[in-house]
């Protein structure tokens, strides 16, 4: 389960989206940032079928960044 949801309440899922723009600029996250931004607009447009496009690279971003820290940082 992610912070998104299900896409269904527009105003939640542009705020989520926000926020995940905000983090992703902060750690250089340049794709994360642009999906984030995507659907945060897509959100407040109230266009939530298209949106789904934004959050599947955003799960996908999310999980290669997971898989990646975990491959770094896990005991040797």
């Amino acid at each position: 389960s992610s912070d998104l949801g299900d896409l269904g309440d527009s105003k939640k899922t542009a705020l989520a989206a926000h926020n995940i723009k905000g983090a992703a600029l902060n750690m250089e996250f340049d794709q994360l940032a642009r999906a984030a931004k995507n659907l945060e607009n897509e959100a407040r447009q109230g266009k939530l079928e298209s949106a789904a496009r934004f959050r599947a690279i955003i799960e996908a971003e999310l999980a290669e960044i997971r898989d990646s820290l975990f491959l770094k940082y896990r005991s040797k």
